[in-house]
């Protein structure tokens, strides 16, 4: 019996020890344990923070966690504490709440994230991104990998972007060249209709009208281009008289059209050049038809007044007595009748006919055959021979052989 007692002893001596053990380690583990709680709660609560930021969801307000303060002795707080842990027993309703809210906004990022990544995706295929398994790559990248990603998407947007602003000005450079009037701005406005919620958002772009309205003014120029060139053409045609330095085809030719209507205008300037000559030829024309019709209309009146003359002289002839005394005797030489001091004019020139009347008549001692000179300005113009005549007139014939100008009227005729 005293051996059972002591064994017993013993036995109750080794369970106190080992319960003191087990105590002791559990109690070291429960600071581990503790610690290790701390260390994940305000890691749960750092990231909700964190996600917080960027999300907006107001989650960060119902998962909080504030570590205990070893200075102060101040205990840990927030719904991830150790004491609301303890509070919560049996169901732990708010820690189990607090940790379902961490999971809902990480859930939450994630969808947003894969949104992104798809909307991402989506939009680098639009704009005609190379890469085909996109999507897949942003979804699974690190995040070295989803930035360099991102990057090269972006690179794409800003190019896409560049050749938007370098088409808008093109086309609002075409607008102005083809007179149609459009803003820059308006390229960039967003047609707005409501969604399914009512909310008013912005759609396409509302370029349409203004492109169309610049094609059209295309059209009208090119249109009015071509009118232009087939006229231009149909003129060299309409002109064959003219030496031009282009063809047809080459005024139709694209390619040769700007050097064929720089060529025209040359030719359009000699043609301009020849139409002022002929113009100034005109003129010079109707001002010769005018003298010609005073030449004819004085040839006219002289040809009238010789006819009286001559009919004037007839009567006379007829009524000299043939024993007149004033009847020039022919026995008696014209020149040496004539005195040499008397002088006289051309009042009547018959050029047709070759010959002039002059103011000197019997009364002058002129008679037939008196050859006389015609002076002007002192200068020898022509000879002349006396026809016929009477008392205050007389005709003379000009002698072609011995005539240097034409006789005039009002030149003076004198003796030789």
């Amino acid at each position: 019996m005293r051996v059972f007692n002591r064994i017993l002893l013993v036995l109750t001596i080794l369970l106190i020890i080992g319960s003191a053990v087990l105590a002791v380690y559990l109690y070291q583990n429960r600071h581990l344990m503790r610690d290790r709680a701390d260390t994940m709660a305000e890691a749960i609560a750092d990231m909700v923070q964190t996600l917080e930021q960027e999300s907006q969801t107001g989650l960060a307000r119902r998962v909080t966690f504030q570590p205990p303060d070893q200075e102060t002795g101040a205990p840990d707080a927030g719904t991830l504490s150790w004491q609301t842990y303890l509070e919560d027993r049996p169901d732990f309703a708010s820690l189990n709440n607090a940790v379902q809210d961490a999971r809902q906004l990480a859930e939450l990022i994630l969808n947003q994230r894969n949104h992104l990544a798809q909307t991402l995706a989506e939009t680098a295929q639009i704009l005609g991104h190379p890469e085909a398994a996109l999507l897949s790559a942003l979804r699974h990248a690190d995040p070295q990998e989803y930035q360099a990603k991102t990057k090269s998407i972006m690179r794409l947007v800003a190019a896409v972007n560049s050749q938007t602003n370098d088409l808008v000005d093109a086309l609002v450079a075409i607008a102005s060249q083809v007179d149609v009037s459009v803003n820059r701005d308006d390229f960039f406005l967003r047609r707005q209709e409501r969604d399914q919620e009512g909310v008013l958002v912005d759609t396409e772009f509302r370029h349409q009208d203004l492109v169309r309205s610049i094609r059209d003014g295309v059209r009208a120029t090119v249109a009015a281009r071509n009118e232009y060139r087939d006229t231009v053409a149909a003129m060299v045609n309409q002109i064959p008289q003219h030496d031009w330095s282009v063809t047809v085809g080459e005024v139709r030719d694209r390619t040769e059209y700007q050097r064929a209507l720089t060529a025209m205008a040359n030719d359009f300037t000699e043609i301009n050049a020849e139409l002022i000559r002929s113009a100034q030829r005109q003129e010079q024309l109707v001002q010769l038809r005018a003298e010609m019709e005073e030449v004819q209309n004085r040839l006219r009146e002289v040809t009238a007044e010789r006819n009286r003359m001559e009919a004037r002289l007839a009567r006379l002839e007829a009524e000299i007595d043939p024993v007149d005394p004033d009847r020039p005797d022919p026995d008696v030489d014209p020149q040496v009748a004539f005195p040499r001091d008397r002088t006289g004019q051309v009042v009547q020139v018959n050029p047709r006919f070759g010959f002039v009347i002059i103011d000197l008549g019997t009364e002058d001692q002129v008679s037939r055959g008196l050859n006389l000179l015609v002076d002007r300005d002192g200068d020898f113009i022509a000879r002349i021979e006396v026809t016929e005549l009477t008392s205050e007139f007389a005709v003379a014939e000009v002698i072609p052989r011995i005539m240097v100008d034409q006789v005039r009227i009002g030149d003076r005729v004198i003796s030789p």
